[in-house]
């Protein structure tokens, strides 16, 4: 409890709370057990004793914690679970990026289906691709005690500043699967798909249609968009097709809603000249925002500029213009994630042996796509 470092990342009261809730989680602290005094705590910390009262009283209106008259604070009964409470309790806890939106309920159902078959329960979460909100979902799915995870990274991309609790989960024996890809910090199972050849599909189909001009907008903050780049980048490697570098534009999750309107305005507006013949695009949700720019400009798709996705979600079957893509298996990779826990859970000796689950990609050829028309 005493090696206790505050790093430059959040604010000190924060990292206080996210110590003690450590301490609570770990069993450092028993259920009803009692925490160092305030006082102790500043000295640990090095900070002031307000600062950890702070800290103490928003855990204490979070329910973590309970104050006596006279004698202390204290740990609620209901955050202190062990691994063995966690197996009585049958819950499995699914945390993703977002729920409600594009691919995520399909993914949801497929767990769902294999979870309810097994009469366990289902514990949802949502980060919104925010490391602190995934540390919050992780730290109530541990105090609420489930039995497993399912996990789709948070900025996958990036440094996870949450690697202590993945580490906590492996010191209790709570096994997890990644879903979509993993840390590199960490040796763990993964259900996917294979990103990097779905978007070689995709660029080989553009190529072999006649298209030498090819612009490329991918997500950054993911390994998704760095595998999905690197296909991209190895099609036209393989088929002697120059890049043109100022064609290529990345993005994060916050500019997500206002990357596609740049990139269109910068390649395609007038006196942007020469023009790409076409684009391929992280998913289908940035294909629909890239055709919706496109034709604000008066530019035909495909006759104009040909436009690729890749998920093969809804927004691609109902745009405007049904998007060529790369099907993603959805449901079938949420049963996957499901039944791969489960095989954890069952063979706790080989538990954190990694093991992948990697679905081929498939090219859906809709009408987004054709022949260059010059």
């Amino acid at each position: 409890m005493r090696d206790i470092r505050l790093t430059d990342e959040g604010s000190k009261y924060q990292q206080v709370k996210s110590n003690i809730k450590k301490w609570i989680l770990s069993g450092e602290v028993d259920s009803g057990g009692k925490i160092p005094a305030e006082t102790q705590v500043a000295e640990w910390f090095g900070i002031s004793r307000h600062t950890v009262r702070q800290a103490i009283g928003e855990l204490v209106s979070e329910g973590w914690l309970y104050r006596e008259q006279g004698r202390g604070t204290f740990v609620h009964g209901d955050n202190a679970r062990t691994a063995s409470d966690a197996v009585r309790h049958g819950s499995i806890g699914v945390v993703t990026t977002y729920l409600v939106d594009y691919i995520f309920p399909h993914i949801i159902s497929g767990i769902e289906g294999c979870v309810s078959e097994r009469r366990q329960t289902l514990s949802l979460f949502s980060t919104g691709n925010n490391v602190q909100m995934e540390r919050r979902c992780l730290e109530t799915a541990l105090a609420e005690g489930v039995q497993g995870f399912i996990i789709e990274p948070t900025k996958s991309t990036h440094p996870n500043p949450n690697i202590d609790l993945y580490l906590l989960m492996e010191q209790k024996n709570i096994p997890f699967v990644m879903l979509h890809s993993s840390y590199v910090e960490l040796n763990a199972s993964v259900v996917a798909m294979d990103d990097a050849q779905g978007s070689y599909m995709v660029t080989k189909h553009l190529i072999e249609l006649g298209h030498q001009s090819i612009a490329g907008i991918f997500k950054s903050d993911d390994m998704q968009g760095r595998a999905r780049f690197r296909g991209f980048v190895k099609a036209h490697q393989d088929h002697h097709v120059p890049i043109q570098g100022h064609w290529i534009q990345t993005y994060t999750t916050e500019e997500r809603d206002g990357g596609a309107a740049i990139f269109v305005q910068k390649h395609f507006a007038k006196g942007s000249k020469p023009r790409p013949t076409s684009v391929v695009c992280y998913n289908d949700e940035i294909a629909v925002q890239v055709i919706s720019q496109l034709r604000t400009l008066g530019l035909r798709v495909p006759e104009d500029v040909a436009v690729t996705g890749f998920d093969d979600s809804s927004l691609a079957v109902n745009s405007a213009i049904p998007l060529t893509t790369i099907r993603h298996p959805k449901d079938e990779m949420g049963k996957a994630a499901a039944n791969l826990l489960f095989e954890l859970m069952e063979n706790r000796e080989n538990m954190w042996v990694p093991r992948e689950h990697i679905f081929p990609p498939e090219l859906v050829v809709r009408a987004s796509t054709a022949a260059p028309s010059t």
